[in-house]
């Protein structure tokens, strides 16, 4: 049998540790909710200082679709024009030639 002393000693000794478990489980679930609090706190921040920059980047990015659709359009519209017109002397060649069939 254990002494009335040594039983005390193991009932406190176990709620320690209870105590200690629960509070390591409480840590533990803080620790998620600190960590969103302050991501989001940094994000706010973040974009507090970003917006700025992603005005003057949407700006030129602007400029530069700008410049290459002018410069696109420059270098592609003989190239379209050019393959319309051999689009076109295709068909009409081929009406010429079944024109000829159809006769003989």
């Amino acid at each position: 049998m254990i002494p009335a002393d040594a039983r005390e000693w193991l009932a406190s000794g176990r709620n320690l540790i209870l105590c200690g478990g629960v509070l390591a489980c409480m840590a533990i679930a803080l620790l998620p909710g600190a960590a969103a609090f302050f991501g989001i706190r940094g994000l706010r921040i973040l974009k507090r200082k970003s917006i700025p920059y992603l005005h003057k980047t949407r700006f030129y990015f602007y400029r530069v679709n700008r410049a290459t659709a002018r410069a696109s359009e420059i270098v592609a519209k003989p190239i379209i024009v050019t393959a319309g017109a051999s689009a076109r002397m295709k068909t009409y060649w081929q009406q010429f030639t079944s024109n000829f069939k159809q006769q003989e």
